[in-house]
């Protein structure tokens, strides 16, 4: 039988083609007009299934036909690992085995929420799997490993583990309570990945009254940071055995003023940022006003690479900046040189009444353009 929706990619075309996205009907089919004949790698997907495959194909032709491999259900209940009550919120993650990292692995994510903690994928390729759940106040689960094959599987039993909860305030030098900061948490490399549990999201934003609560943390030693544009980064390392409470301070850190000019004029509207690589520097940015002036804060006492973007006037860089005693930093933007190439596309088809623009794209190493062709 035909498989519906399964998205359909031309790997070959350089860039994308402009079209909407091609999907197969109900009953399987597709047409990919507007190809110049000759041979054309397709990918076929649909992530909710693992559907990941390519196939070459010689246009034109319309008796194409792709046998997608053999599929499996897999079935059980999440739990919790305690009581053996049912878990009615999950999510469940679902990868092909050996596929962690890799830039062609099968994977699929999927949320429920069922009374009895069950879960089902209908239409799985055969083959080996790992499949973790997690759910909210309950820590990351291992991996379980499933093969689908001929057959009914069976259900399996997933029981999640009670997690560990972080929460504290966030203040200003003064002790003032700083709402809006970004709490984040930071798994150490001695705890993660060698396993393959799902950590849950690990972030946070403050209160008014710059309190967090993150629940259902794994158990690990941690590094946990808070962050807001405009202020210094805190972090702290942890051990996120048990549940606990963490303050944390953050600060203006060091300003950096300066202005963004082209032609010995100031430039309006620049777009500004600090980025250096030092450990625990993250970057900050702010806007050019309207004589070019800018001020960021929020940085470190580092060595930083200053940009500056402004769309028609490309981009310029000043480099190891030390912010502690840079003073005045000016960037100069200078007017991109540009030439314009004229040409003919021949051997399209008539437009069939759609509304379809047709482009024709440059691209270098300082940048592309796009003009419509008549």
């Amino acid at each position: 039988a035909g498989v519906p929706g399964i998205t359909i990619a031309i790997l070959d075309s350089r860039p994308p083609r402009g079209e909407d996205a091609i999907t197969t009907g109900s009953d399987g089919a597709f047409t990919i007009a507007d190809l110049p004949p000759g041979s054309w790698r397709l990918g076929f997907y649909k992530h909710e299934d693992l559907v990941s495959e390519t196939a070459t194909v010689t246009a034109p032709t319309d008796d194409f036909v792709l046998e997608l491999a053999p599929a499996g259900a897999v079935r059980g209940r999440v739990v919790d690992a305690s009581s053996g009550a049912p878990v009615s919120r999950f999510q469940i993650y679902l990868i092909a085995a050996g596929g962690r990292g890799g830039r062609e692995s099968r994977s699929t994510m999927r949320e429920f929420n069922d009374h009895d903690g069950a879960f089902a994928f209908e239409s799985v390729p055969f083959g080996t799997y790992e499949l973790t759940a997690s759910a909210a106040e309950y820590a990351g689960g291992d991996p379980v490993e499933v093969t689908v094959a001929a057959g009914d599987a069976g259900q399996l039993r997933i029981g999640l583990a009670g997690g560990v909860t972080l929460s504290g305030r966030v203040t200003d030098d003064s002790g003032r309570p700083v709402p809006g900061a970004n709490i984040g948490v930071d798994q150490s490399a001695d705890d993660a990945g060698a396993s393959g549990k799902m950590m849950r999201p690990t972030d946070a934003v403050t209160g008014e009254d710059g309190e967090y609560q993150l629940a259902g943390l794994t158990p690990a030693t941690v590094t946990v940071y808070a962050q807001k544009p405009g202020w210094a980064s805190a972090r702290k390392q942890v051990d996120l055995s048990a549940t606990i409470r963490l303050d944390l301070t953050l600060n203006r850190g060091v300003t950096l003023s300066g202005v963004v000019t082209s032609g010995g004029r100031g430039v309006s509207g620049a777009e500004v940022s600090a980025h250096s690589p030092a450990l625990n520097s993250e970057s900050q940015s702010a806007t050019t006003g309207a004589s070019g002036e800018f001020t960021i804060t929020g940085l470190l006492p580092y060595r930083y690479t200053i940009f500056a973007t402004k769309e028609e006037l490309g981009r310029a860089e000043v480099k190891d900046v030390d912010v502690r005693a840079a003073g005045r930093v000016t960037i100069e933007l200078k007017t991109p040189q540009t030439a314009t190439i004229y040409g003919k596309v021949t051997g399209l088809s008539p437009l069939d009444g759609k509304s379809r623009i047709r482009m024709v794209s440059a691209y270098s190493d300082s940048g592309s353009a796009q003009g419509a062709i008549d």
